[in-house]
């Protein structure tokens, strides 16, 4: 595993290289947890999309996860933790999705390039990349894209004239931010922290992937992404005082 690829400098209180001896089998198994979960958590939300008969964009969903991202981040850590991160996630974010976007550019596995070129990039993007990032990152981005296939499906069987919300009804939302924040914190083999630090660069590679196969650069996901990072980092801190108070 190419450890020495991931970035140096990360979110605080993080550092993949003071972990032991087992640090490959450790990180091996977060990349996969963290696709995993942002994965199933996004099949938590589809359920209520379908019921809803709502189609939305692959920009909305990852800005679906992005959310997911701001509120466990506030929900899971101390004050103190949370109001030192707050100010750094957004721009560890935006670089890893400018870092992925670059490394996909150099090594094209989008619709321009052939068959042959594609199995070629990917063996050299495997070997360049941290650890398992672009297997995850393809199998997230493949997984989401099959449920936004499965979604628009499901609406072509109805017929509707009325205008589609953006988002998944807040109150539905809300509730599965919380047993999905709950069941995080009950499956995390390594501490919180770190957690959100990987769950910050996949959803940074997953940006990046995207914009290349849109063959652009990734500016929308990062717009709607950042901007719902941003309000349910918010929305949580409220929560939380609410709570505390009564």
């Amino acid at each position: 595993m190419n450890k020495n690829l991931y970035p140096s400098v990360m979110l605080p209180m993080i550092s993949y290289y003071d972990l032991d001896e087992e640090f490959s089998s450790e990180i091996t198994q977060l990349e996969y947890d963290t696709m995993k979960n942002l994965s199933d958590f996004f099949e938590q939300v589809k359920g209520c999309l379908l019921l809803k008969k709502m189609v939305l964009t692959s920009e909305i969903i990852v800005a679906h996860l992005c959310a997911y991202l701001g509120f466990i981040t506030v929900t899971c850590l101390k004050k103190e933790e949370f109001m030192r991160l707050k100010s750094e996630i957004i721009p560890f974010l935006t670089e890893q999705a400018k870092v992925s976007y670059d490394v996909f550019a150099n090594y094209p596995v989008n619709s321009e390039a052939s068959p042959d070129e594609k199995t070629k990039n990917l063996d050299i993007l495997r070997e360049n990349s941290p650890g398992s990032l672009i297997v995850q990152t393809i199998r997230l981005g493949r997984r989401l894209k099959d449920s936004l296939d499965e979604l628009i499906h499901n609406r072509r069987l109805h017929i509707a004239v009325t205008r589609d919300p953006l988002f998944c009804p807040l109150d539905t939302f809300i509730l599965l931010l919380e047993q999905a924040t709950f069941q995080t914190q009950q499956d995390a083999h390594l501490p919180l922290p770190y957690v959100i630090n990987q769950m910050t660069i996949q959803l940074g590679w997953l940006m990046g992937y995207y914009g290349h196969l849109d063959r652009k650069f990734p500016e929308s996901y990062l717009e709607f992404g950042t901007g719902c990072l941003d309000i349910y980092m918010d929305y949580g801190h409220k929560l939380l005082t609410m709570k505390s108070r009564i």
